[in-house]
């Protein structure tokens, strides 16, 4: 196992004393019993603070803090010689929107430079590897390229990300971007009869595609796509004054606004766009 370790591969790597203070701080045993299948195998985790071993080592604390870190990097360096679980490195474009949206958040509220530049950074990368000259974002990067056709996500969460970007930035070039986004939306999957947007375009195929589209209003794991929508073509109006974006958000959300009761707690971003959308009205004549 790449992550766990039996007491005697622990001791063979440390010296005698780190040996001492590390299978206090770790809590290690010769049958721990962390995992039913491998008895004997310790699932790493921190059981004593430094001062109790101390107490126990009849050592300062710092002579502990120095034994245990350097039995993290000999541990850390017997477990490179170990074969790795597979990493999925694949990027998706929907999440890296949610993660970018967070940092500039993070950045504001915590008045942190580095947030802001690692959300500047990643919006490249998308901006850079996953968005198409008409402005359609991909959903996955993977193995050097895109695979993958954008679904909704992909589109709104993104935009969203480029418009937080645009707040703190001013640069117009998150704007024009967010703006393209917005056409994309509009001409491949938004529902032209019923209102709503699709889960993926109008003309959409291949592999892992549900052969239905459906159009989500249901929080998952993630926000949905459709509340999302109203959220990103509100903040489009806001930052433009075209009131031709606050009108799809308008249109969106009335879209579901006779089934959103019946999804109960799963629609708590609806709630969030509809509080926004209202407190925007009086500024639309």
């Amino acid at each position: 196992s790449y992550w766990t370790w039996t007491e005697e591969e622990v001791r063979k790597s440390l010296s005698r004393e780190e040996f001492a203070a590390a299978s206090q701080y770790f809590d290690i045993r010769i049958n721990p019993g962390d995992i039913a299948e491998m008895p004997d195998r310790n699932v790493f985790r921190v059981a004593v603070p430094p001062s109790g071993i101390a107490r126990d080592l009849k050592k300062n604390e710092s002579e502990v803090d120095e034994l245990i870190g350097s039995a993290k990097r000999k541990l850390f360096k017997a477990r490179g010689k170990r074969k790795s679980p597979f990493i999925d490195k694949t990027i998706l474009a929907d999440r890296n929107g949610l993660v970018i949206s967070s940092l500039v958040e993070a950045s504001l509220t915590l008045k942190e430079r580095k947030y802001l530049t690692a959300s500047v950074a990643a919006e490249e990368f998308i901006s850079g590897k996953m968005i198409d000259e008409k402005g359609k974002v991909a959903h996955a990067f993977s193995g050097g390229s895109v695979v993958y056709n954008g679904l909704l996500d992909d589109q709104v969460y993104v935009g969203i990300a480029l418009l937080d970007l645009f707040d703190v930035m001013r640069s117009d070039d998150y704007l024009s971007a967010a703006e393209k986004i917005a056409q994309v939306l509009l001409e491949q999957f938004e529902d032209k009869e019923a209102a709503g947007f699709f889960d993926r375009p109008v003309a959409s195929k291949g592999e892992g595609l549900l052969a239905n589209r459906r159009k989500p209003i249901d929080d998952t794991p993630t926000p949905s796509g459709n509340s999302g929508a109203a959220i990103f073509f509100d903040r489009l109006f806001m930052a433009t004054e075209n009131k031709d974006y606050f009108a799809v958000a308008d249109r969106t959300l009335k879209a579901f606004a006779g089934s959103v009761d019946t999804i109960s707690f799963y629609v708590a971003n609806y709630a969030r766009a509809l509080r926004n959308h209202l407190g925007l009205r009086r500024n639309v004549k």
